[in-house]
């Protein structure tokens, strides 16, 4: 007997395909779409008849593999003949010994090794595409399992693994340690690390690491208490910014104490940024940039009085006051320091030490700014908009009124590009809006909605806001503009306090006036949103299948992509410029008429397209809608028609074409090519209204996308 194991039997593999259709029998209610095939001259082979499969009923099923050429299923069994060392788990202890195997039984001839070594890089290909499948999609534990059982019942499937928990390389437990009134997982802060530098390519080295941290509470369900509580991290001085599990608590409430919860984290962030890591033969530094959490989360962490308490301002000393709910009339209060915060200068803010304080080079005033997501958009736009709905009466909107503005929400709908998550709808599910919504409404829709509808005051007032807000969120103006954007958050506060009362001036209005302080320290609004935290806490729960072992379940399934995070990195294009759609339908211009066509193109962060609402662009002085992407010898262009006219959409509290936002009409009739190089921006274009119908004539508002900091 020959002591190299190689393929088994023609015998062996019809036994087990025996063996495999009883189970499958079992596990599957309704076989009929299954094709049993059984040779005549099996009788000898099989002692025990059809072994009480009813093969009479299934002779007749419609053959699925009719459509396919012979020679092309050939091709396919010896592509995917699969070696049984690869997985010797899945022969020896299942089916028991090998001895059978040395010969072919059927010819007496040992495979050629060639052959062999095709088939085993084969099984392992095949192995590995099915697992990146499998956690690329998010395919259930189930799914997959019955996927194993069919392909199974085929020579080339014969080694896969009975189970997904064998295919996707599953842990069978997970180091989880108690922490009342839950449990907690610590993934670790390098771990994290190696998963995104690993996925990043080799150009873009760096020589230190800084790190955003995010920590937030976010139920599971609606049925019961459950709750997350992950840390997360992002690398802030990379391209590819890729949020990573830092660790992981699940409970019925939040966790009880802080210290604890925290001690793995701090312990490991004090380790790493006193000494570094090594990754790839090089030392890399390491440091915690900033905290980005919402008011609650900041106050639980920091050990500090919450967002409704009189002292709950973390970046300035002011006391507030109760009119129906605590509220903060002053502006120019004198600002807490990293000294006065580590020494509990102003013991009234504290409610005792924070563990995050051993984090020696953190200003812990200043490193843990307001989250523009729940600050701006779920915070102050929000209550904009529920007080013109359902506010003071002297501040309500009439019903009409309200009913006018839905309407237009809902016209502009089709208007939104699809880089926004969300569309436009109406106001009647204002309870129901999110984050991206409200986003939308300040950032672009709002100014059109808004005009002929609210009072000119409170019109006025929305648009200082709205030209703030765009001003702190755009890499070319939020720091040469900074000052600026200042008086205009100072006026709009002082503005609501007249307008709306006191009783506005709550604390997310009030932090307003620390924003652009914020900026100066981290960029544009977006690059320090919750927003990619957020997405990934959606995701997070995705994850879960059933309400039992929670946490176990989550920490398996993300270990499990781990296992192939590389791979679905890679497998993603490194392409900033993608096209779609090829065609041949124009229209086109003299000297590119041989160049091929397209209807779509991915271009850096922008999705461009021949047709509404992604097909209007910002060249250096044109605003242009594109009717056709070219590819040619000689570049990249774009086809389409430039707007003759444009203006400022409002003049208040500055000409709105100072930051590049224009009502456009009177579109050329001639048809202009530019190479894709010169597109400046992508823009939002928005139909103008008079009354509850578009204009008619044919204006547009138009206003830049601010992508600069999801590239």
């Amino acid at each position: 007997m020959s002591n190299n194991r190689i393929l088994p039997s023609s015998r062996t593999k019809r036994r087990r395909i025996q063996k495999d259709l009883q189970q499958l029998r079992l596990s599957l209610r309704n076989v009929e779409d299954i094709e049993v095939i059984r040779e005549s001259s099996d009788e000898e082979r099989f002692p025990n008849g059809n072994n009480g499969i009813d093969f009479a009923e299934e002779e007749q099923a419609e053959d699925p593999f009719s459509g396919f050429d012979d020679e092309v299923l050939a091709s396919t069994e010896d592509a995917f003949s699969i070696d049984s060392e690869v997985f010797p788990d899945s022969f020896e202890s299942e089916h028991g010994s090998d001895s059978e195997s040395t010969v072919d039984k059927d010819n007496g001839a040992q495979p050629d090794e060639s052959d062999y070594h095709e088939e085993h890089n084969d099984s392992q290909n095949l192995r590995h595409l099915l697992a990146l499948w499998a956690v690329t999609w998010g395919v259930h534990q189930n799914a997959i399992d019955a996927l194993l059982a069919i392909l199974r019942l085929f020579q080339w499937g014969l080694d896969l693994p009975n189970t997904c928990r064998t295919l996707l390389k599953t842990p069978r437990n997970v180091n989880v340690k108690s922490l009342s009134p839950g449990k907690y997982y610590h993934h670790g802060i390098l771990k994290g690390l190696e998963s995104v530098l690993n996925g990043m390519p080799a150009c873009s080295a760096l020589d230190h690491v800084d790190i955003f941290v995010n920590i937030d509470g976010s139920p599971i369900s609606k049925s019961s208490g459950g709750q997350f509580w992950p840390i997360l991290g992002i690398i802030t001085n990379a391209k590819c910014r890729k949020v990573f599990l830092i660790g992981l608590y699940h409970g019925d409430a939040k966790p009880d104490s802080t210290e604890e919860y925290l001690t793995d984290f701090i312990l490991e962030a004090k380790a790493l940024s006193e000494s570094g890591f090594i990754f790839h033969g090089r030392r890399l530094s390491f440091r915690i940039s900033a905290f980005i959490c919402d008011a609650p989360a900041r106050s639980f962490i920091l050990n500090t009085k919450g967002h409704t308490g009189y002292f709950c301002c973390g970046r300035c000393i002011q006391q507030g006051e109760f009119e129906g709910r605590v509220v903060f009339l002053e502006r120019n209060s004198t600002l807490r320091t990293d000294y006065s915060f580590r020494n509990h200068v102003y013991e009234e803010h504290h409610h005792g030490d924070s563990i995050i304080e051993n984090l020696d080079y953190l200003d812990m005033a200043r490193d843990f700014p307001g989250d523009p997501m729940h600050l701006i958009d779920l915070g102050v736009t929000r209550k904009l908009l529920l007080t013109w709905i359902r506010g003071p009466l002297q501040r309500r909107l009439h019903k009409s009124l309200i009913d006018s503005m839905s309407s237009r929400l809902e016209t502009l709908s089709k208007f939104i590009p699809r880089e926004f998550a969300r569309r436009t709808r109406s106001l009647k599910f204002v309870d129901r809006f999110k984050a991206t919504e409200f986003g939308l409404f300040n950032s672009c829709v709002g100014p059109v909605v808004l005009l002929g509808i609210l009072p000119s005051r409170l019109y006025n007032n929305f648009i200082v806001f709205h030209v703030a807000v765009r001003i702190l969120s755009s890499f070319a103006y939020c720091i040469t503009h900074n000052d600026y954007a200042r008086e205009l958050l100072d006026l709009f506060v002082r503005e609501c306090e007249s307008i709306y009362c006191t009783y506005f001036l709550s604390y997310n209005v009030h932090y307003l006036i620390h924003t652009c302080d914020d900026v100066l320290r981290f960029g544009a609004l977006p690059n320090y949103s919750a927003y990619a935290f957020e997405n990934y806490l959606f995701s997070l729960k995705n994850l879960l299948r059933k309400s039992n072992q929670a946490l176990q379940q989550v920490v398996k399934r993300i270990l499990e992509i781990g296992q192939f995070q590389n791979a679905c990195s890679n497998a993603k294009s490194s392409e900033t410029r993608r096209f779609f759609k090829q065609h041949d339908s124009g229209p086109l211009i003299p000297h590119l008429v041989f160049s091929k066509q397209f209807k779509e193109m991915q271009f850096g962060p922008w999705f461009l397209s021949c047709k509404r609402p992604d097909h209007c662009v910002y060249l250096d002085s044109s605003i242009v809608l594109v009717e056709n992407i070219i590819r040619g010898m000689n570049g990249d262009f774009i086809i389409g028609r430039r707007f003759q006219v444009k203006r400022s959409l409002f003049s208040y509290p500055l000409p709105s074409s100072s930051y590049e936002i224009y009502r456009v009409g009177a579109i050329s009739e001639l048809l202009e090519a530019w190479p894709v190089d010169e597109i400046k921006s992508k823009a939002v274009m928005l139909p103008t209204f008079s009354g509850n119908t578009c204009a008619v004539d044919g204006t547009f508002s138009v206003f830049p996308l601010l992508m600069e900091a999801h590239t």
